[in-house]
C-alpha cells in the first residue's frame, strides 16, 4: 500500500507541469504502475519543488552563464530556428516555442557595490538588437532582475533609461535558472551556470578485509560530473571519528581517474565517517553522501572469576575477586554482582577500565548479609558491547 502511495504521489509530482515563466516546466521523469522509486529519485523530486521557490541572490548570478534562448514565431525570426520540441512551455498564447540560439552571459560584481554583465552581439536579451553588447548594470530584487543595456542611466529605474528590461527569474537547480524577457512578445532562456565546481561524487562504499581484521578500510566512489577529466582535477577524502567531530581530510587524491582510496590508519575498536568530494581550480565541489564504517565483532570477553583466591570458606563478608579477561577487542569494563541476570551495556554498575585485549585485577566485593553459600557472578564488556558472565561461589561462615 505505501509503495503504491509514493508512486502515485511521485507520478503526479513529476508529471505536473510546474508553471515557470510564465509556461510549464516539466521534470524529466515519467513512472508507471509498479516503477520502483529511490529515496534518492523522491529527494530530487522536492528539490525541483524546493528550488523553484527560492530567492536567487545577486553572487548566485556571479559568474558565467551558457544560456539556450527560445522564442515564439512573432519574435527573431531566423532561417536557422527549430521548434522546441522538448520544451512545451506555454505563453500565454497557445504558441510553440522555438529554439532561437545559444548565448553566454557573464554577470560580473564590479566591487563598488554596484553590477554589470557582458553579451555577445545580438544581445541576448533582444535577439535582434546588434548594437548594445557592452557593459549593463544590473540589480536583482524578489527574483526580478532590473537591466539597462548601457552603461548608463540607473539599473533599476525604467524610467531612467529607454533601453531598461525587467527579467524574470526561476531557479531549477543550484546551477541552473530560467529567465523571461520582452514581456509582450515572450523570449526565454534556460541558463546553466558555467566554470562551478564539480558535481558530488556518488554512489560512495567501504569495505574491510576479508578476515576483518583493521589493516584497512577501503573507499570506493563514482564521479557524476560529465566531461570529468576536464572538470575535475582530483578528489579530498574527509573522516572523522566521532559523530560530533568535525570532517577533517584524511588524503587529496591529484589523479581524477583515481577514485579509490585505502585508509590504514584505523583500529578494530573504532568507528569512522567518511566522505568524498571532487575539487577543480574553481574550489571544492559538494561532498558526496557520508557512509560509517567499522569493524564487526561477535565476540564477547573470555575470562575467568575466583574468590579469595578459589578458597571455599570465609567469616568475613569482605573478600577479594580475582579476575582475568581476554578479548579481541578490548576489555572496557567489569561489573561484579550476586545477580546471575545479565546487566544492561549501559547500566550504571559498569567499573570502566583502560580498554586492554588482557585484563587481570584483584578488586574488593562485600557479601551480602545471612550466613550460607554465596554466589557471585562477574561480567566483561568488550569495547563493542559484547558481554560474558562467569560465576564462583564461597561460604559466609560465622566462625
Amino acid at each position: 500500500m505505501k509503495k503504491s502511495i509514493l508512486i502515485v504521489l511521485a507520478s503526479i509530482l513529476l508529471s505536473y507541469p510546474m508553471n515557470l515563466l510564465g509556461g510549464d516546466f516539466e521534470t524529466p521523469h515519467e513512472f508507471n504502475s509498479g516503477d520502483t522509486i529511490s529515496a534518492e529519485m523522491m529527494n530530487e523530486i522536492f528539490d525541483y519543488i524546493k528550488n523553484a521557490n527560492k530567492m536567487i541572490s545577486a553572487s548566485e548570478l556571479i559568474g558565467t552563464w551558457s544560456c539556450l534562448l527560445y522564442t515564439t514565431t512573432g519574435e527573431c525570426t531566423t532561417a536557422n530556428i527549430q521548434l522546441a520540441e522538448d520544451k512545451k512551455w506555454d505563453n500565454g498564447t497557445g504558441d510553440p516555442l522555438y529554439i532561437y540560439n545559444t548565448s553566454t552571459l557573464e554577470m560580473i560584481d564590479d566591487g563598488d557595490g554596484t553590477y554589470s554583465y557582458t553579451t555577445p552581439l545580438p544581445n541576448m536579451f533582444r535577439c535582434a538588437d546588434a548594437q548594445h553588447g557592452g557593459l549593463g548594470k544590473w540589480i536583482v530584487k524578489n527574483n526580478v532582475l532590473f537591466m539597462t543595456f548601457s552603461s548608463g542611466g540607473i539599473a533599476g529605474d525604467p524610467a531612467t533609461e529607454s533601453q531598461n528590461m525587467i527579467v524574470k527569474l526561476k531557479k531549477v537547480t543550484n546551477s541552473k535558472i530560467l529567465m523571461e524577457f520582452n514581456p509582450s512578445k515572450p523570449v526565454y532562456a534556460e541558463c546553466e551556470k558555467q566554470n562551478l565546481p564539480p558535481n558530488p561524487p556518488s554512489s560512495l562504499t567501504y569495505a574491510l578485509p576479508a578476515d576483518n581484521t583493521a589493516s584497512s578500510i577501503s573507499l570506493t566512489w563514482t564521479d557524476t560530473t560529465s566531461n570529468q577529466t576536464e572538470a575535475v582535477t582530483g578528489y579530498k577524502v574527509n573522516r572523522k571519528t566521532a559523530a560530533t567531530d568535525n570532517f577533517t581530510t584524511v588524503s587529496t587524491i591529484t589523479d581524477n581517474t583515481t577514485r579509490t582510496y585505502a585508509d590504514d590508519n584505523v583500529t578494530e575498536s573504532g568507528k569512522y565517517w567518511y566522505r568524498v568530494l571532487a575539487y577543480n581550480t574553481y574550489g571544492d565541489g559538494t561532498p558526496s553522501k557520508v557512509v560509517k564504517a567499522s569493524f564487526p565483532d561477535d565476540e564477547a570477553p573470555t575470562g575467568t572469576l575466583k574468590i579469595d583466591n578459589a578458597t571455599t570458606t570465609t567469616t568475613s563478608s569482605s573478600v577479594t575477586l580475582n579476575l582475568t579477561a581476554t578479548d579481541n577487542k578490548g576489555v572496557v569494563g567489569y561489573l561484579a554482582s550476586e545477580s546471575s541476570a545479565p546487566p544492561s551495556t549501559d547500566s550504571t554498575s559498569w567499573v570502566s577500565i583502560t580498554s586492554t585485549t588482557s585484563y587481570s585485577a584483584d578488586v574488593s566485593f562485600t557479601l551480602s548479609s545471612g550466613y550460607g553459600v554465596k554466589f557471585v557472578y562477574v561480567w566483561f564488556k568488550d569495547g563493542k558491547g559484547n558481554i560474558a558472565g562467569y560465576g564462583a561461589s564461597i561460604e559466609y561462615r560465622s566462625q
